[in-house]
């Protein structure tokens, strides 16, 4: 079985934003989304990613304390993606915070999903539950049956291998505790 190239459903994230900050957002900001979602040089963290993590959080959702959190923070986690920059979830937690924030979300909302998306960084294992939920769906499709871990896993490579060899040195992984 194979996975073919998919779209973000508009539907679901203007249900988000009403829930989240009681606004529907912008059609442009799910344009914006949708194209850095769709950059040509992606190969990984593309939309087809996206859908999987947002499919994966629907089955562990009543897990979560602060599910709206965590589901903008899985649509943001990976909007900004440069092959060769170290600081990639920093850039994609600033976006959301701007847009949260002109919407005029909680403080402590924006927080939380800023906090959220930076544990997709993946430099330690995250303590706080939501957390964990989103660092263990963001690297979900690794540990999918072989067609699929096949189907996403050489795209992952091809995607991370300036930084993973910027990141291991002689004493082991410096960034990645997965590997």
């Amino acid at each position: 079985m194979s996975r073919k190239k998919s779209y973000l459903d508009e539907d679901r994230w203007n249900d988000l934003w009403e829930r989240f900050c009681d606004v529907r957002a912008s059609t442009g900001l799910f344009q914006k989304l949708s194209a850095a979602y769709s950059e040509p040089h992606r190969t990984y963290h593309t939309t087809e990613d996206i859908l999987h993590c947002l499919e994966e959080f629907d089955h562990v959702r009543d897990l979560a304390r602060w599910p709206n959190e965590v589901e903008m923070a899985l649509w943001f986690h990976d909007a900004i993606y440069d092959t060769h920059a170290p600081d990639n979830e920093e850039k994609s937690a600033d976006w959301v915070q701007r847009v949260l924030l002109l919407n005029k979300c909680p403080p402590e909302i924006v927080t939380r999903v800023r906090d959220l998306i930076m544990a997709t960084k993946h430099i330690m294992p995250p303590i706080e539950n939501d957390a964990q939920l989103v660092a263990d769906i963001d690297l979900s499709s690794l540990g999918q049956r072989n067609w699929s871990f096949w189907t996403m896993s050489t795209p992952f490579a091809r995607n991370t291998n300036g930084y993973r060899k910027k990141h291991i040195g002689k004493n082991g992984l410096k960034s990645w505790y997965l590997f």
